[in-house]
C-alpha cells in the first residue's frame, strides 16, 4: 500500500470574516455598500466590534489556503498543510483553529509587529 500524497501550500494567509450588519453600522464606519476597499484608519475599530458579535463566521481564505482546503477535503485523510506568516493576535489564533477544523495542518510563523490579514464580508 502506497503512502498518501502529501501537499503543502505556501502563501499569504487571510481570514475571511462574515457577519450581518445594518445601515447605521455601515454609516458609523463610513463603509460604502457594494465597494471593496482597504480599511482606513478611522475604520480600524470595526475589528474589535466584529469580534464581539455572535453571528460571525470565520473561514481560512486566500487563494493558496482555499486550494489547500479543497485538496484536504478531497483527500479525506490528514495530508495537507499550509505555511505562511500570521500576526500574534486573536485573529491569527482564530485562523489557526479554523484551519485545523478543516483538517489542514497549520505551519505558521507568527510576528508581533504585523497583524493577521482579515477580509470582512459585511452583509446588510
Amino acid at each position: 500500500m502506497s503512502e498518501p500524497l502529501r501537499v503543502i501550500g505556501f502563501g499569504h494567509p487571510l481570514l475571511d470574516i462574515s457577519t450581518h450588519v445594518d445601515i447605521p453600522f455601515l454609516e458609523k464606519y463610513k463603509v460604502v455598500p457594494g465597494q471593496t476597499t482597504l480599511a482606513l484608519p478611522e475604520q480600524l475599530p470595526v475589528y474589535a466590534e466584529i469580534k464581539q458579535r455572535d453571528d460571525v463566521i470565520y473561514v481560512p481564505g486566500g487563494a493558496t489556503m482555499n486550494a489547500i482546503r479543497v485538496c484536504q477535503w478531497l483527500s479525506k485523510k490528514q495530508t495537507c498543510s499550509f505555511s505562511g506568516t500570521l500576526g500574534d493576535d486573536d485573529f491569527g489564533k482564530i485562523l489557526v483553529a479554523s484551519l485545523k477544523d478543516y483538517g489542514v495542518t497549520p505551519l505558521f510563523d507568527t510576528v508581533n509587529d504585523f497583524p493577521t490579514v482579515c477580509f470582512f464580508l459585511l452583509f446588510y
